[in-house]
């Protein structure tokens, strides 16, 4: 017998009886009940704040609260926006397919907090702009402004398919209704929601829905510890099954999971949907003082852990449920994904109405950050390419055009769902997506905070070398995987006692002998992405400056992280941006223009106003993780 077998039959003496085929229990009238009560407040939430309620004042009132908004709010909004189906569905099924390495992200945390608190929270909270990427505009030119938007957009872009596949496969799996089916209807639920202006609810509806989906959870951790006799069967059926495994510090960029690919390839990934995020930036500084956005962040990371936390121990739950019958290996689920709608269903089905507020919850916050990226990529789009055009043909009619491009772009992500579905597990497709645009985009920021050498010429096609890099290296990994040749290694699992199962055998996926014939750098670690990409942007970037004939001689000090201020020759910079505007229009066409190196004046709350209304009809959304 070998070493796996003697675990299982270890596990076999501590764990569960015999199982018999579950028989899960679909959606009955009352769970239908409760999901239709769920997505109505949901829905009516937005239309009440859209058509309804009482408007703001001012942009500044609409976009950021006035400024002045309190802590405890605006952290349960960061948490709500970044708990969302990929979370709720993907952590525990990664947790019952490879372990809990996962939870070393509370290490990461510690540097997330670290990074945006002293590198760059300074430099936004100091400028305080309307849009984080401004910043780029300002400390570079127009042109990577420019960029900035593009990428930002794209990921927003792949990141929808996702969004749209989340709901839908959580449904699926509790009505037994097909996938494709309700596909198309989630989008056409979500194209409706937001061409009816639901977005103004967005925070009130995430926190609602993330204060009933948390308390669900809670009560599902505890039936399931119930279930499985006990926290002390629970962890030890979990270190003799290897979930617990993760203090593995070998440093290779291949394997999936390593002390080392979470906790310096994953942390760069959090920072560049965090700290330069424009959804996280802009409700940090919704806060007053510099000191509250600390605490901000602070709270807003410690909250992120322990959800994270939750949904690891729902995934160690699932596989203590599941360790010697696998539902995968018996066809009783068809992908991983599935398997925690499955175990909700299995433990609480017979709890009036929980599975249906569950599935709620899920489809609810999911359909909400749909809603915001249609409502965010249609905006850009508008804004940034179509919006000069079509003015200067005499075109003022933007609603339409905002609407015809949601309707459009809304269809494409249903399709694409069909592609999503192929390329693996929801967690890792999804930072590996983010890793394209993300890691371009963090070299930015950190070229424009860290270098006073980085000129606007290095940082541009750094980013452009940086993308291109990456999305060739995405493409590769995603097509490998597709086509089944591509394997990381998963944990063991058994059908040891499933009594309806013939094939007693243990699943041990290893890599594939296909892997010989793939290039290392399409085996990479969708953990290591954004790091990747940040090393590209920022090598690239910074020879092309210093080879550059454009180097600047000075850079505003304003713009440069204080972090660094000792390192520097003060000297060698302007300690303050002077800012001699004639007008409002002549400070945004010089401030669209990159014209770095001034401060605003008194004329700069009047320019801010003015690009607030300008941005009013953008809403950019947090990115899960």
């Amino acid at each position: 017998m070998d070493i796996t077998s003697t675990i299982l039959s270890r596990v076999a003496t501590t764990a569960l009886p015999t199982m018999k085929k579950i028989t899960v229990h679909f959606f009955s009238w009352y769970d239908y009940g409760i999901f239709s009560a769920m997505l109505a407040m949901s829905m009516g939430i937005g239309i009440y704040f859209g058509f309804f309620a009482k408007k703001q004042t001012t942009t500044k009132d609409y976009l950021r609260g006035g400024g002045d908004m309190k802590i405890f709010p605006v952290v349960i909004s960061l948490i709500a926006s970044h708990t969302s189906g990929v979370t709720l569905l993907g952590l525990p099924s990664e947790v019952y397919i490879f372990g809990a390495t996962y939870w070393l992200t509370a290490i990461s945390f510690i540097f997330v907090i670290a990074i945006t608190i002293f590198v760059f929270l300074p430099v936004f909270h100091k400028l305080q702009l309307t849009s984080v990427y401004e910043y780029l505009g300002l400390r570079f030119n127009g042109r990577c402004r420019k960029l900035s938007s593009i990428l930002f957009a794209l990921s927003i872009f792949m990141h929808l398919p996702i969004i749209v596949y989340i709901p839908a496969l959580a449904f699926s799996a509790a009505s037994g209704v097909d996938v494709h089916i309700i596909t198309p209807i989630v989008c056409g639920i979500c194209i409706f929601y937001t061409t009816f202006g639901g977005l103004k609810a967005l925070v009130w509806s995430d926190t609602v829905l993330f204060t009933v989906t948390t308390v669900t959870i809670s009560i599902i951790s505890f039936l399931g510890i119930h279930a499985a006799g006990g926290v002390g069967n629970v962890f030890r059926t979990a270190i003799e099954g290897h979930r617990l495994d993760i203090w593995q510090f070998d440093f290779d960029l291949v394997a999936r999971d390593s002390f080392w690919t979470i906790v310096l390839g994953f942390t760069c990934h959090l920072i560049g949907i965090t700290t330069i995020n424009q959804g996280c930036t802009q409700k940090f500084l919704s806060v007053a003082e510099l000191r509250d956005c600390n605490i901000t962040v602070v709270f807003y990371c410690l909250g992120m852990v322990l959800i994270k936390t939750l949904c690891i121990i729902c995934g160690i739950l699932i596989y203590v449920r599941y360790a010697l019958c696998d539902p995968l290996t018996t066809k009783q689920i068809t992908k991983s994904d599935e398997i925690f709608p499955f175990y909700v269903l299995d433990v609480a089905g017979n709890i009036p109405g929980l599975s249906g507020l569950f599935i709620a919850g899920v489809f609810c916050a999911s359909l909400s950050a749909q809603s915001c990226c249609l409502n965010c990529v249609a905006g850009t789009i508008y804004e940034d390419f179509l919006k000069t055009t079509l003015e200067k043909k005499g075109y003022k009619n933007p609603t339409f055009s905002l609407k015809l491009l949601v309707a459009i772009i809304g269809i494409i992500g249903t399709l694409m769902v069909y592609i999503v579905e192929h390329l693996g597990g929801l967690l890792a497709l999804a930072i590996g997506i983010g890793g394209v645009t993300s890691g371009p985009l963090l070299g930015l920021f950190t070229m424009g905070v860290l270098f006073p050498r980085g000129n606007a010429f290095g940082a541009f096609y750094g980013a452009i070398t940086s993308t291109l890099c990456m999305f060739v290296i995405m493409i590769g990994n995603s097509y490998y995987k597709m086509n089944k040749m591509l394997h990381y290694r998963t944990l063991p699992t058994s059908v040891e006692n499933c009594d309806f199962y013939d094939n007693s055998t243990i699943t041990l996926n290893s890599s594939s002998s296909n892997d010989t014939y793939i290039y290392p750098i399409f085996k990479i670690s969708h953990y290591w992405f954004t790091m990747i990409g940040t090393i590209i942007c920022l090598t690239v970037g910074l020879f092309i400056s210093y080879l550059s004939k454009e180097a600047k001689s000075t850079v505003a000090k304003e713009l440069l992280s204080p972090s660094i201020y000792g390192l520097i020759d003060e000297k060698k910079y302007i300690n303050k941006m002077d800012l001699d505007y004639s007008s409002v229009e002549d400070a945004l066409n010089k401030l669209e223009n990159g014209d770095a190196g001034r401060r605003r004046s008194s004329k700069w709350e009047a320019l801010r106003e003015e690009r607030l209304r300008r941005n009013s009809s953008i809403k950019e959304p947090v990115f899960d993780v």
